[in-house]
């Protein structure tokens, strides 16, 4: 005798397999520090931990950080600070990392808009510090774009210059621009105050 299965129970079954066969468990970390680092603005109180995807780590003066998972480690050198994924380093200050990566991995530079495209099997170190950004290639190749333009490709070994994409070259262009957006408001006002000034005063003003 053949058993018959509610339709109903057949189409939940098969959704629930779809489910679990996409959903990726977060993928964890394991951290080693040298000195103050920071874990999601807490000062780590011991020298090895386990970080996830989205973690902020931050190492202070005179500190070092290790962050390893499979295929990917990530040196951090002192005053640095990323959020990691998978396949994705967010860089959010001036900072200088190593990066030893057995897939294609992106490093991207959240203040002033430039991003790495590294090829799988590639070993590189970054440095934003200063105007330029600079990268050094020991294995592989690293694309470099500025926004919707890419720049040039660095292969390794090399090392290449990029003149105004450090962090610090994003803080005056910052600069400038809110200087800029001032200036305008500056102007605005001034305009409006030297109406105003024109206008007679309503005491002056008699009614008809």
């Amino acid at each position: 005798m053949v058993k018959k299965f509610p339709i109903a129970l057949v189409i939940l079954s098969s959704l629930c397999a779809v489910c679990f066969a996409q959903t990726k468990p977060a993928l964890p970390a394991s951290l080693q520090v040298s000195g103050p680092v920071k874990v999601n603005s807490e000062v780590m109180g011991q020298a090895a931990s386990t970080v996830f995807p989205g973690d902020r780590i931050e190492t202070g003066e005179h500190a070092a950080a290790r962050v390893a998972l499979p295929g990917l480690t990530l040196l951090m050198d002192a005053n640095s600070c990323v959020t990691y994924e998978e396949s994705k380093i967010d860089v959010w200050r001036c900072s200088t990392l190593e990066i030893t990566s057995a897939r294609p991995i992106v490093v991207a530079f959240q203040s002033g808009g430039s991003k790495l495209n590294a090829s799988a099997l590639s070993v590189f170190r970054v440095d934003n510090r200063g105007r330029d950004l600079r990268v050094t290639t020991r294995e592989g190749t690293v694309q470099i774009q500025h926004g919707t333009k890419a720049l040039a490709a660095v292969s390794g070994p090399s090392t290449k210059s990029f003149a105004g994409l450090g962090c610090s070259a994003a803080a005056v262009r910052h600069t400038e621009e809110a200087g800029a957006a001032g200036g305008a408001g500056a102007a605005i006002a001034a305009s409006v105050l030297s109406e105003s000034s024109h206008r007679p005063t309503i005491s002056a003003v008699k009614p008809e």
